[in-house]
């Protein structure tokens, strides 16, 4: 009988530290199901995990496929709208059905799967929600972002809650409050009270970091019961040989404005004799630890779970972010190399090659989560799933 759900939506970096969980859970004898879109079921299944649909291929196309996903104000409520909107009843029926069996259910989830905080509200099961990327928690300690926004070091915390009470009354409490509601009411639930991302959301859940203090230490204001336990660093092992190159270039398992860019500098790279790999998201999937264990530059959409393993591999990164965590997490990469990382179409050329020229950046010494070594971070949220 299952009693964890592991809960995500979104991209392979969304999905890949939940799965690093499930999988060992599953091997040490847990019986755990991974819930998320349809079109992740064949890598769940292949690591031997359970699986179950939340959202559908239709409905991740439709996302894919509107222009606005990486505008930098307007995408989140693209993704809200075609793709967390869709899953709510999905997820509250399987979870309310799966608590209804078990009585002491317990739920890993993203904020993205903001089904299973309803569901929290409604049956008696034990939630914890784990944040993939320091922008999703909300805070007003510097450094501030508001979503791929910096806010001035020099600005005053009166000012720092005005903006994000701007930001809830402009945009954030409109996009998500009356669907939430409109749930709640169906269910027999009073209406929400206060800020949905700034007060329910986190409300009585304990929740969790998925990366290490020395990438963002956790702010002054956390909500009650956060922690960090590092990064997951998943593997799914790795396969026969494959084609290296000193430059690595990865727009993200789901293509970034930064993909046409990368492909024409992949292209002038190769002329001009540099060995180079570019892993576009129709390219077969590649085992990027082997790869970047060979390289001397990580090109990359500024997904955290890329910077990552750029940090472990040691190698030098070049980001080229778009929307969502991707400039907060270039920035925080840019502070911990102690100089910038960013890098545009236009410099892109000249900016790998002065990376080839100076020396390989020290790696970090954290182990990959492989089949039958969790790493300790993995191992930490496995031991808090299954206490109690």
């Amino acid at each position: 009988m299952v009693k964890i759900v592991i809960m995500t939506l979104g991209s392979a970096g969304d999905l890949h530290p939940f799965l690093a969980v499930a999988r060992a859970l599953h091997e040490q004898g847990t019986d755990v199901l991974l819930a998320s879109q349809a079109s992740h079921e064949a890598e769940v299944r292949a690591q031997g995990v359970r699986f179950a649909a939340i959202a559908t291929a239709e409905d991740e196309a439709r996302t894919l496929a509107h222009p606005d996903l990486w505008h930098p104000i307007r995408g989140l409520g693209v993704l809200w709208r075609h793709l967390v909107v869709p899953s709510i009843e999905p997820s509250t029926q399987l979870l309310g059905a799966l608590s209804r069996k078990t009585g002491a259910l317990r739920v890993l989830a993203s904020p993205l799967a903001i089904g299973a905080r309803l569901a929290a509200d409604r049956w008696p099961l034990r939630l914890t929600l784990a944040h993939t990327a320091p922008t999703s928690l909300r805070s007003v300690a510097t450094p501030m972002f508001l979503g791929p926004y910096h806010a001035p070091d020099w600005l005053p915390t009166r000012a720092r809650h005005w903006l994000w009470q701007g930001l809830d009354a402009w945009r954030l409490e409109p996009m998500a409050r009356a669907t939430l509601n409109v749930w709640r009411r169906n269910q027999a639930l009073p209406p929400l009270v206060g800020s949905v991302f700034g007060d329910w959301l986190h409300r009585g859940q304990p929740s969790c970091g998925l990366w290490p203090p020395e990438f963002a230490a956790p702010p002054g204001d956390v909500p009650p019961g956060f922690w960090l336990c590092g990064f997951p660093l998943y593997d799914a092992g790795s396969p026969a040989g494959q084609d290296r190159g000193e430059v690595v270039l990865y727009p993200g398992s789901v293509a970034t404005p930064a993909a046409q860019a990368m492909c024409a500098a992949s292209e002038a790279l190769a002329a001009q004799g540099t060995a180079c790999r570019l892993l576009a998201p129709e390219t077969p999937r590649a085992h990027l630890p082997s790869l970047l264990e060979a390289a001397k530059v990580f090109v990359h959409h500024g997904g955290i779970g890329a910077i990552a393993q750029g940090l472990r591999a040691g190698v030098h990164q070049l980001v080229m972010p778009s929307a969502y965590d991707q400039p907060q997490n270039a920035w925080r990469l840019a502070q911990l190399m102690g100089g910038p990382v960013g890098t545009r179409p236009g410099t892109l050329l000249n900016d790998i090659r002065q990376c080839l020229l100076a020396p390989r950046p020290a790696p970090r010494a954290w182990p990959l989560s492989i089949p039958g070594q969790p790493n300790a971070a993995v191992q930490q949220l496995v031991d808090h799933l299954k206490a109690g």
